[in-house]
This record gives structure tokens, C-alpha cells and sequence, in this order.
């Protein structure tokens, strides 16, 4: 998806991903929704030898998945990357409802 920053309308635009959102009052209402959590894209996880992309509408519970599948697969030679799946991990602990974890996105 390309938005071109040069539109007029583009201050109008909202994307919205995963279950729920909270309000700017300080922004411009927008005149346009994009929801972007249909999109193949978005939900897609890619591992490679450099490592993990994330779309922007996978969920917290699917993340968790994915990373402690590669951290179960990584080699010692890999211990960097381990270091930085498990404090990705630990930053989503404290939520723990799965509710919330099948909702949250990592675009909102």
C-alpha cells in the first residue's frame, strides 16, 4: 500500500489495525478509514538469515509464537539474535490476557 504524503487528504486518512484504538484529541478527524488487518501482507511473518519482519497486523499471540520457534531453532552461533526475540518476549508479558493478544498489533 502506497499513500502518497503530497495528497491533500492524506491528514484525513486513518488506518486502523487489530481490535481497538485510543483517540487522539489533538488530531484532525479523518475523513477516511483504511483497515489494513485483511491485507495478506500485513499479517505475514518472514524469518530469514538476517531475521524476523513483522507485518503490521499480526498479533501479539502470533508473534510470541513465531519467536520462541526461532529461539528454539537458533544455533549458539546465533546468540544475538536469541538475546533480542527473548526481550522482545519479556516486553509483551505483561499482557496476559489472550483476548488482548489475539486482538494487539504491532500497528495501531
Amino acid at each position: 500500500m502506497v499513500i502518497m504524503a503530497n495528497d491533500p487528504d492524506f491528514i484525513h486518512l486513518s488506518i486502523i489495525s487489530g481490535g481497538f484504538s485510543i483517540p487522539d484529541p489533538n488530531k484532525v478527524k479523518p475523513k477516511v478509514h483504511i483497515c489494513v488487518t485483511n491485507l495478506p501482507q500485513m499479517m505475514q511473518i518472514d524469518c530469514s538469515g538476517s531475521g524476523v519482519t513483522i507485518g503490521g497486523a499480526v498479533t501479539l499471540s502470533k508473534l510470541s509464537e513465531v519467536l520462541q520457534e526461532q529461539i528454539d531453532k537458533l544455533s549458539k552461533h546465533e546468540a544475538w539474535k536469541t538475546r533480542i526475540y527473548k526481550e522482545i518476549l519479556r516486553a509483551m508479558d505483561p499482557i496476559e490476557t489472550m483476548q488482548i493478544k489475539n486482538l494487539a498489533v504491532m500497528f495501531s
